[in-house]
């Protein structure tokens, strides 16, 4: 736990250890990779209309586990 703690309370790319460093760089990769892929699927959703039913399903779906998940971490 304190280790996934310090993970993410690391900022920037200067610090003391260059494995911080690699990870801050992955963290970044991962990071654009995600945006990207979100601007794709919105691009998509205005490109295939006959789609969007199955799209607003799996929103829906998506945004309900996401609540649920927040809730249960934050009561825990």
């Amino acid at each position: 736990m304190g280790m996934l703690n310090r993970i993410h309370h690391l900022a920037g790319f200067h610090s003391a250890s260059l494995v911080m460093d690699v990870w801050g760089g992955w963290v970044v990769a991962a990071s654009l990779c995600l945006f990207l892929l979100g601007l794709t699927g919105i691009y998509m959703w205005f490109r295939l209309y006959k789609e969007r039913w199955i799209g607003s399903i799996l929103l829906a779906v998506s945004l309900g586990y996401s609540l649920t998940l927040i809730l249960l971490i934050r009561s825990a």
